[in-house]
């Protein structure tokens, strides 16, 4: 038996098929009744299995959005480091030409 709108879409998981209104439509063009059954019924089964619905696409989003977020995280704390330290190395230098002229002009 084919399910009303209503009810596909629950089980559909939230796809909008209506097997119904499919199987109506293919009766009117001259389909058998059970085959236009099986024919709705294999729709549904194909766009259920197939097709990704809001929620698919959300979870999706969610994942590559930490994802990208750990990328860009990582990248920021390797920045910094590498900034850290060549702020480091000019520092050590400038005390080291500090010291030289010191040494130089005996200050």
């Amino acid at each position: 038996m084919l399910a009303t709108y209503d009810e596909t879409t629950k089980m559909s998981n939230e796809h909008n098929f209506d097997t119904l209104k499919y199987a109506n439509k293919l009766r009117a063009v001259g389909i058998t009744e059970k085959q236009a059954e099986v024919f709705a019924e294999t729709m549904a089964e194909t766009i259920d299995s197939k097709l990704a619905t809001k929620l698919d696409i959300k979870h999706l989003e969610e994942r590559i959005d930490r994802r990208f977020e750990r990328r860009v995280d990582n990248g920021m704390k390797e920045l910094e480091l590498r900034m850290t330290i060549k702020l480091g190395g000019i520092m050590i230098g400038g005390l080291g030409a500090l010291v030289i002229l010191l040494k130089l002009f005996e200050l």
